[in-house]
């Protein structure tokens, strides 16, 4: 149970820099309009421009991404071997 919280745990982290990583790039082209320092103004394009540029989603080897959608269908492989580890269980139980 230990490791499953874990598990959720770092889910919800690859969940959260994704929207830190969008949340970033926006506060950044905001500020460009409100800041009247030509040199900060073109600082702050540079970091929107390398944060639009980063991959800011967590998958593993391609396969899918890791985020907070990736939460139900863990809980429902886990509950479907859950099941099916129950039911040997009774069925060895029966044959006793």
């Amino acid at each position: 149970m230990v490791n499953f919280y874990f598990v959720v745990r770092s889910i919800i982290s690859c969940e959260h820099v994704e929207q830190a990583g969008k949340k970033l790039e926006r506060m950044c082209v905001i500020l460009q309009t409100e800041i009247k320092d030509q040199r900060l103004k073109e600082q702050l394009r540079e970091i929107a421009k390398f944060v639009h540029g980063l991959p800011l989603k967590f998958s593993l080897a391609g396969f899918f991404d890791i985020n907070k959608r990736l939460i139900p269908s863990l809980l429902n492989g886990l509950t479907s071997y859950m099941i099916i580890l129950i039911q040997f269980k009774v069925q060895e139980q029966c044959q006793k």
